[in-house]
C-alpha cells in the first residue's frame, strides 16, 4: 500500500519552513512574512492576504516588478527600497503606482511615468499628485534637463533656468511623452526669458508650425502665439531672443524693471500675435482678435481691429511722478486690423498711430542704413532718418569712412557694429542731443530734445518731424563720431570694459590730444583761454579734451577750412563760420593742423579699401 503524506503549512515560530518556502502559510497571521528569502516571496499571496505592510525593504527591492500597487506595501519601506535600488527619492506614491522594469508609473488619472535609471531624477524628489501626474522637484541647479523620450511628468518650481530642447526653462511646466513642453493653467513658467502664464487652459510649445493648435507658442523664424487668456511677459532676458531690435549696447540702459507684456484673449475671445524678424529693424507685432499690450506703462488693447489706449502720459500729475519713473520702453510697431495703420511704441511714454505707407517708407530708409553697416535700435521719425542719412553721407564722402569697419569685440568672435539707439528717457537732460559711452563705444544714443514747458512743466522727449528747424541737429553725428573714434582707440572688448571701467578712462587718442594740449599750454573748462583761443574750433570744444576731440571730428566735416584758412576763427553753435579781421600766424595754423592730423591718423583703420 502506498501512502501520500499531506504537505504541512509552515512559517510560524513553532513550525518553521526550513527551506520549504512553497508551503509558507500566507493566510496565517502568525507566519512571519519577513523570514521569507527575497527570491522565495510569493508577492501575489502576500498582497491577496493583505500582508504587504510586512514586506521588508530587501523583499520589496527584489520584487518591485511584481508589486502592482506600491500603496499595498509599507510605504516607508517602499521609499527605502526605491532609494537603494535606483538612488531616487519618491515622497508620495499617490492613490496607485508601480515600478516595472525600472519605469515608475501612476496607475490612475494621467498615468504619468518616468524612467528611474535616468540620472536627473537622482537630483531631486518625485511624487504622484491627485491627478495621477508625477511631479519632479529639483533639489539642486540643473544646467540641462535630460528627460528620456517616453517619460511624461511635471517639473515643479525649477529655480534656475535649465536647457531642454534648445530652450531655457524655469518655473513649473509639463513634459509629454513626445517631448512636448506644456505650460500649465494657472502656473507661471519662464521660457527663454519670457514669463508664460496660461490663465484658462494649458498652452504648448509647438515644434513645427503645422502642429500649432489650441493655446500655443511657436518659436521659428517668427515668434507666434495664440490663446484665450495666455499672458506673455517679455523681460530683459528675452529682448535679444524675440525683440531683435535690442542690440548689445542697449543693455547699458535696459534693466530688470523693463518689460513688455502681451495678453492673448480675454476669456471670451481668442487672440493671436506674430512677431516678425525685421533683420535688425523695428520689431513688428501683427495682432488678430483680442490682444492687450502693456509697454512702459502704456496699455493698448486691440479688439478685432478697434484700438483703445490707456497712456502713461495721461496718468502723470506732477514732475516728481515722472522723475520716479523706473521703466524704459521696448520700442516696436503694432500692425492691427486690416493692416492699413501701424501703432508705434517709442520713448515718449506714448503710443501713436501712423499710416502703413509712412511706416513702410520708414522701414526702407532703415534698411538702406543697415546695408551701409549702421544698425538702428528703437524708433526714429522719417525726418530723423533723413538727417542720419545726410550726415552719414557727409562722413563717408569727406572722410572716406567704411562704417562696417567700425566695430568692437563683444565676446569671442562676436562683434558689435555702429548703432544709433533711441535714447532712454530716464537719462534725459534739457540740452542732451546724443551721447556715446566708452562702455559701448560703437553706440550713439540719440535724444532729439526735451520740452520742459509742455504738460505743465513736465519734460517730454520731442521727436524731430517734418517742418521743424533741424539745423542745430545736422552736426550731431559728426560730433558723436569723434567720441566713437576716441573710445574705440582703446583696444578692450565690451566685457573687459564692463569688468574694469578704469581701463578706458584715458584712451590712446585721448592721451595724444592731452599731450599736445599740454605742449601748447591750452586750458579747458570754465575759465576762457584767451591766449590760445584760436586753437578752439567751437565753443563746445573748450569744455574738456573729450569734447575737443569730438569737435575736431565735427570741424573736419563742417568747417574743414579751419585747418587751412588763417582768417577762419571757427564755427558758432548755429553753424555759422566766424571770420577774423587779422590772419593767424603760420605757427598757429601748424598747431591746428597737428590736432587734425592726430585724429585723421586714428581714422586710417576705418578707411575704405582701395578699389
Amino acid at each position: 500500500m502506498n501512502y501520500i503524506s499531506a504537505q504541512t503549512s509552515c512559517g510560524t515560530p513553532e513550525n518553521p519552513c526550513d527551506g520549504n518556502w512553497n508551503n509558507f502559510d500566507y493566510a496565517n497571521p502568525s507566519a512571519k512574512v519577513e523570514t521569507i528569502p527575497t527570491d522565495k516571496v510569493n508577492v501575489d499571496e502576500v498582497l491577496a492576504n493583505n500582508r504587504g505592510n510586512e514586506l521588508t525593504v530587501e523583499q520589496i527591492k527584489a520584487n518591485l516588478d511584481k508589486i502592482k500597487n506600491l500603496n499595498q506595501v509599507n510605504l516607508e519601506n517602499a521609499r527605502k527600497a526605491v532609494q537603494e535600488a535606483f538612488g531616487v527619492s519618491i515622497t508620495d506614491f499617490g492613490k496607485g503606482s508601480n515600478l516595472v522594469n525600472g519605469v515608475f508609473q501612476a496607475t490612475f488619472g494621467k498615468q504619468d511615468k518616468v524612467t528611474l535609471s535616468n540620472e536627473m531624477y537622482k537630483k531631486g524628489r518625485l511624487r504622484v499628485n491627485e491627478q495621477g501626474e508625477i511631479v519632479f522637484s529639483p533639489g539642486e541647479e540643473l544646467p540641462k534637463f535630460d528627460i528620456p523620450k517616453g517619460d511624461k511628468l511635471i517639473l515643479e518650481d525649477v529655480k534656475e533656468p535649465s536647457e531642454f530642447q534648445d530652450h531655457s526653462l524655469q518655473g513649473t511646466f509639463r513634459v509629454n511623452e513626445d517631448g512636448t513642453v506644456v505650460f500649465l493653467k494657472g502656473k507661471e513658467a519662464v521660457m527663454d526669458g519670457i514669463y508664460v502664464t496660461p490663465m484658462f487652459a494649458d498652452a504648448v510649445i509647438c515644434k513645427t508650425e503645422s502642429e500649432c493648435s489650441g493655446d500655443y507658442i511657436f518659436l521659428g523664424e517668427k515668434f507666434r502665439a495664440e490663446g484665450n487668456g495666455l499672458k506673455l511677459r517679455f523681460t530683459f532676458a528675452s529682448f535679444l531672443n524675440v525683440f531683435d531690435m535690442i542690440l548689445p549696447g542697449e543693455f547699458f540702459f535696459l534693466n530688470q524693471n523693463d518689460f513688455k507684456e502681451i495678453i492673448l484673449g480675454d476669456g471670451q475671445q481668442r487672440g493671436r500675435i506674430e512677431i516678425k524678424d525685421k533683420d535688425g529693424q523695428l520689431t513688428e507685432i501683427v495682432s488678430k482678435g483680442w490682444v492687450r499690450i502693456e509697454n512702459d506703462e502704456n496699455i493698448i488693447t486691440d479688439e478685432n481691429g478697434k484700438l483703445s489706449k490707456n497712456l502713461f502720459k495721461n496718468k502723470i500729475v506732477s514732475p516728481e511722478a515722472l522723475e520716479s519713473l523706473d521703466r524704459g520702453s521696448v520700442s516696436s510697431a503694432l500692425v492691427f486690423g486690416d493692416g492699413n495703420e501701424v501703432l508705434i511704441f517709442d520713448e515718449n511714454q506714448n503710443a501713436h498711430v501712423i499710416p502703413k505707407k509712412t511706416y513702410d517708407e520708414m522701414i526702407e530708409k532703415r534698411k538702406a542704413l543697415l546695408d551701409r553697416g549702421i544698425s538702428l535700435s528703437g524708433y526714429f521719425t522719417i525726418t530723423e532718418l533723413d538727417l542720419f542719412k545726410n550726415e552719414l553721407d557727409l562722413i563717408e564722402n569727406k572722410l572716406n569712412i567704411d562704417f562696417k569697419k567700425i566695430n568692437l569685440p563683444v565676446e569671442g568672435d562676436v562683434k558689435a557694429g555702429l548703432v544709433i539707439s533711441e535714447f532712454d528717457k530716464r537719462l534725459r537732460t534739457e540740452d542732451e542731443r546724443a551721447a556715446v559711452t566708452p562702455l559701448m563705444p560703437t553706440n550713439i544714443y540719440w535724444a532729439p530734445y526735451f520740452d520742459f514747458t509742455e504738460y505743465e512743466g513736465l519734460s517730454w522727449l520731442k521727436r524731430l518731424s517734418a517742418g521743424e528747424d533741424i539745423s542745430s541737429y545736422e552736426r550731431t553725428l559728426g560730433h558723436e563720431l569723434g567720441h566713437n573714434i576716441e573710445a574705440l582707440s582703446s583696444p578692450y572688448s565690451v566685457s573687459q570694459r564692463h569688468q574694469n571701467p578704469s581701463l578706458i578712462k584715458e584712451t590712446p587718442l585721448f592721451n595724444s590730444f592731452k599731450e599736445k594740449a599740454n605742449e601748447f599750454n591750452m586750458r579747458f573748462g570754465d575759465k576762457p583761454d584767451q591766449l590760445n583761443y584760436f586753437l578752439f574750433p567751437t565753443g563746445d570744444s573748450k569744455e574738456n579734451i573729450k569734447e575737443y576731440i569730438a569737435e575736431i571730428s565735427n570741424t573736419l566735416l563742417h568747417n574743414p577750412a579751419w585747418f587751412t584758412d588763417p582768417y577762419n576763427a571757427g564755427m558758432s553753435s548755429r553753424g555759422t563760420i566766424i571770420k577774423l579781421a587779422i590772419p593767424l600766424r603760420k605757427d598757429d595754423m601748424r598747431k591746428r593742423q597737428e590736432f587734425g592730423n592726430i585724429f585723421l591718423k586714428e581714422l586710417e583703420k576705418y578707411k575704405k579699401d582701395n578699389p
